[in-house]
């Protein structure tokens, strides 16, 4: 691992790579609370969703709504966990697919997600989103001169 930091604080997207990191890090440990803490991120997301922390539901529906937060909170650590691997290998040596495939799927995920939550009028994720992006497009914004993309 310590090779891995040396070999990006090298490279001339080193910051911009860590600050990236930083941010998928920062998913993986709300991945990790949606999945192993199903109650906490209920909670979280009933902020999010309905300004209060609890919302009384049905039993059966809590238990779906734990699922369907641990399926999300499992994807979460998967992607960012990708794009870690990425940012310290590829994108750290400059190849362009590695700055355009975070850049996709960041994306792709902001779009469809920020959209599908406006329309259904859930504007804090809309919000939590937009902060979530902005971790992942100003580094990918200030070391896209360094791909040739």
């Amino acid at each position: 691992m310590l090779n891995n930091v040396l070999m990006t604080a090298s490279t001339p997207v080193a910051n911009h790579a860590i600050a990236i990191e930083l941010n998928a890090f920062f998913l993986i440990a709300l991945g990790v609370v949606l999945l192993v803490f199903p109650e906490t991120g209920a909670m979280l997301f009933n902020l999010v969703y309905f300004y209060r922390p609890v919302v009384e539901v049905a039993p059966e529906i809590q238990r779906y709504i734990f699922v369907a937060h641990g399926v999300l909170g499992a994807v979460m650590i998967g992607w960012m966990g990708l794009i870690i691997f990425i940012t310290r290998g590829p994108f750290c040596d400059l190849q362009p697919w590695a700055w355009k495939s975070i850049a996709l799927s960041v994306g792709v995920w902001y779009c469809s997600d920020t959209t599908f939550s406006f329309f259904h009028n859930a504007y804090g994720n809309v919000l939590l989103n937009t902060v979530a992006v902005i971790g992942f497009v100003i580094p990918l914004a200030m070391s896209r001169r360094y791909f040739a993309v």
